[in-house]
């Protein structure tokens, strides 16, 4: 089953380094660096993915780019931002329901 985990390296220039292994029949492998290839017509046929992650294997990726400190460029907000926006909004609800009942 192929594994991609992500690690903050602050010694190499405060990078992220990626490390990719495949475990499947008692052997463990590790990949290479990636070698690019040129494209000569594009949109002509089609190369596929590089690498297609199972969901929960893309998860374990998505929450070590999170621990190291990688967070989305644009959205609305971290689910921690979005958990206190709906505190507040049940705080104000029993604010306002109480006065209505006193």
């Amino acid at each position: 089953m192929i594994s991609i985990r992500a690690f903050k390296q602050p010694y190499r220039h405060s990078g992220i380094s990626i490390f990719v292994d495949d475990e499947s029949e008692n052997h463990l492998y590790t990949a290479r660096p990636i070698v690019f290839e040129e494209i000569t017509e594009l949109f002509k046929g089609d190369s596929g993915p590089m690498l297609t992650l199972p969901q929960e294997k893309a998860q374990i990726l998505m929450d070590d780019l999170w621990e190291a400190g990688i967070r989305p460029s644009e959205g609305s907000g971290s689910a921690g931002a979005f958990a206190a926006q709906g505190k507040h909004l049940e705080d104000m609800r029993q604010l306002v329901f109480k006065e209505k009942s006193e």
